[in-house]
């Protein structure tokens, strides 16, 4: 192993970095110091070319969201100004001339997961509440637009479907394990189930088939995974079933196989 062109390209300051999941591009983001903004910069990798960057003020965090495709990059900025607090989604379209973005302003609201749907067009948004909202947006060609926003939800995970289109809304934690489907194409609940203290949720790679389990690490009622069909429709129908725990070397944990 050694360095790219035997040589290392220098940026002051980085707090974190993310590659792109296709091309050789990195993004990675710059704290403020001093009277210098911070800065989130798009990379080419080998040639350490400079292929875009965007400063931002004030900012108490950053996060950086590649699509899984590689076209779109957002920037979850977390800022804050005395004692107000504001999210600014910036998302950058890599493939475009330039790089052009578009900014989303989230005034007194803290974003606690982002998602975009896999090899998709879509993102969604969890905001932190006592009761979340959970808002879609969709970027259509030259704009980004705002789908719809699911108000006042059991929901502390958002979990999309490896194909995309479908999205499981779960409840873990203080929601007791309630599970929403739906889908984002016709903007509809298709099913709600529950699976009790549930603690967290899996999709298999076809997006036909979805896990959720009961983690003996943080909870100690007995053990199950759940296993459901998918619904396509409103009214399809779910299939469960119980499994056994299987216990490993210092009986501390269970692992459940379907």
């Amino acid at each position: 192993m050694s360095l790219v062109d035997l040589k290392s390209n220098l940026i002051q300051g980085v707090k974190d970095f993310c590659w792109s999941p296709t091309n050789h591009y990195i993004a990675c983001w710059v704290p403020e110091s001093g009277n210098q903004a911070a800065r989130v910069l798009v990379l080419d990798i080998p040639s350490g070319k400079e292929k875009r960057q965007q400063n931002f003020f004030n900012v108490a965090d950053c996060k950086l969201h590649w699509q899984s495709n590689g076209d779109f990059l957002c920037v979850q900025v977390e800022c804050q100004v005395k004692t107000k607090k504001s999210t600014y989604l910036d998302v950058f379209r890599i493939r475009e001339k330039e790089i052009p973005d578009e900014v989303i302003q989230l005034k007194d609201i803290s974003v606690i997961q982002f998602a975009w749907e896999p090899k998709g067009t879509k993102f969604a948004i969890l905001t932190d509440a006592q009761r979340p909202d959970v808002s879609f947006y969709h970027i259509d060609g030259k704009k980004l637009e705002h789908l719809k926003t699911l108000e006042k939800k059991a929901v502390s995970k958002l979990s999309w479907s490896p194909q995309g289109q479908f999205i499981v809304l779960g409840g873990f934690k203080q929601f007791n394990g309630v599970l929403e489907f739906f889908n984002t194409q016709e903007m509809e609940t298709m099913s709600i189930q529950e699976h009790f203290m549930a603690t967290d949720v899996d999709w298999d790679p076809t997006g036909r088939f979805v896990a959720t389990y009961v983690c003996h690490w943080k909870t100690q009622i007995e053990k199950r995974l759940q296993h459901l069909d998918v619904p396509r429709s409103i009214d399809s129908p779910h299939h469960e079933r119980k499994i056994l725990p299987i216990y490993l070397e210092t009986q501390t944990s269970s692992t459940a196989f379907c």
